[in-house]
């Protein structure tokens, strides 16, 4: 993937199912997200794809750590999406167009883990975090930002990470085109929303919920790293949330939260 040098900036029109998205090629940024949110404040739906950040965000505020040239750092501004259908699950239609596209451009097979990561073998390749703004007269937009850890060796990942995390070369051991891919999930992102918004979600959620690897299992549910549930995940409800029954027969349904597998 050619990105621009120092401060420059390239602009390319990507013309898909929802019409035409702006794709914006940066060099260095502190996050696409901040500059994801800039452009949807003027109206512009974009997509915006950085080669390196120096304060990318992950779930629950962790550092998302970001290897120059190696990594695919790409947050999606959706203006003009109205309130229910495809709102109601953007996340879901986020991690699915992430696995239908990691799997057509590099035949990967991945795993969902709830409620947005994708895995191989129980180590992360992907992280997603979603973001919605209202307004006064409701939905304003949506931003999607997605770290796909995609040509990176065993070493260029950090020791803290590097028992938990990989990417598709490691899995693969081939080299992943990143313009190829970046350009397949855009168009497979927004071919998700038309679906969502003309047909409805239940085919979306159905894919997600049978290659999800959380259902099923035993489980813990955190939030800000303080466990709030255990039991087993009986099931995924609408919206992508997660229903969660206890040993003693409670049943809880989480929107929110960190799932952490656990031996019984």
């Amino acid at each position: 993937m050619n990105f621009p040098d120092g401060n420059k900036i390239i602009t390319e029109d990507l013309y898909d199912a929802l019409g035409c998205r702006k794709v914006i090629f940066l060099k260095r940024v502190r996050s696409t997200n901040i500059v994801a949110k800039n452009l949807a404040r003027k109206g512009c739906s974009a997509a915006v794809i950085s080669a390196v950040q120096t304060a990318g965000k992950g779930s629950h505020g962790r550092r998302w750590e970001s290897d120059a040239d190696k990594g695919l750092y790409m947050s999606l501004a959706t203006c003009g999406i109205r309130e229910g259908g495809f709102t109601r699950c953007s996340s879901v239609a986020a991690v699915v167009a992430v696995f239908r596209s990691v799997r057509r451009v590099s035949g990967l097979c991945t795993e969902i883990k709830w409620p947005n990561d994708l895995m191989v073998g129980g180590r992360k390749l992907c992280g997603i975090l979603s973001e919605a703004m209202w307004g006064d007269e409701g939905l304003e937009y949506l931003i999607t930002g997605i770290g796909i850890n995609v040509n990176q060796n065993k070493s260029d990942l950090p020791d803290s990470i590097r028992e938990i995390a990989t990417s598709i070369f490691i899995e693969s051991g081939k080299t992943c085109d990143m313009h190829t891919l970046a350009y397949d999930l855009i168009r497979t992102f927004d071919g998700i929303i038309c679906e969502i918004e003309t047909e409805g979600a239940e085919g979306v959620m159905k894919e997600y919920i049978s290659n999800c690897r959380t259902v099923g299992k035993e489980i813990s549910v955190s939030d800000c790293g303080k466990e709030i549930f255990r039991g087993r995940a009986e099931g995924i409800g609408a919206g992508g949330s997660l229903i969660v029954r206890s040993a003693g027969g409670l049943t809880q349904e989480f929107d929110f939260g960190e799932v952490t597998n656990r031996e019984i």
